[in-house]
């Protein structure tokens, strides 16, 4: 892995560590799931011999989503938190999960600089909406007076 990947990936992490953080301090329970290590056997390059080294594999849930979060009376959040704001492969990911509206609510949280945040949203039709921003960790609705999103995200 080059070090330019390597410090892109950690800076993702830090991102879904800040928006898992986040959430619950809004009263969500948070579901993270973790890097996970897997043992593969190389050759090395002076020596010729096979060694065993470890390398981190991240396993995201259906291959796509960083976050689920529950909170009592509310629709589970399926979460992909993410830096890159190239959409197009991701979403497509998304839209091609058979999710259930009426309980799940699917989100795509993109960084956009610091203490930035937009919050998009799947509808029934596999299209993303904005539904708000978060700046300076305060949730700022898409529309003026109107609820875009049935997910509450207040401080309680």
């Amino acid at each position: 892995m080059s070090e330019a990947h390597k410090k892109s990936r950690d800076k993702g992490k830090k991102y879904q560590a800040w928006v898992k953080n986040w959430l619950e301090d809004r009263g969500f329970t948070v579901h993270d799931q973790p890097t996970a290590s897997k043992m593969i056997r190389i050759k090395d390059k002076i020596t010729g011999e096979y060694k065993v080294i470890y390398v981190s594999v991240r396993n995201d849930i259906f291959g796509i989503v960083d976050l689920i979060a529950k909170k009592k009376n509310e629709r589970t959040l399926w979460i992909q938190a993410t830096m890159n704001t190239s959409m197009k492969k991701k979403r497509e990911k998304l839209s091609a999960i058979p999710w259930n509206f009426e309980g799940d609510c699917v989100q795509f949280w993109i960084k956009r600089s610091p203490g930035k945040t937009d919050v998009y949203e799947l509808n029934v039709n596999g299209e993303f909406y904005l539904i708000g921003k978060i700046l300076n960790r305060h949730f700022y609705s898409a529309v003026e007076g109107e609820i875009q999103s049935s997910i509450y995200f207040e401080k309680e």
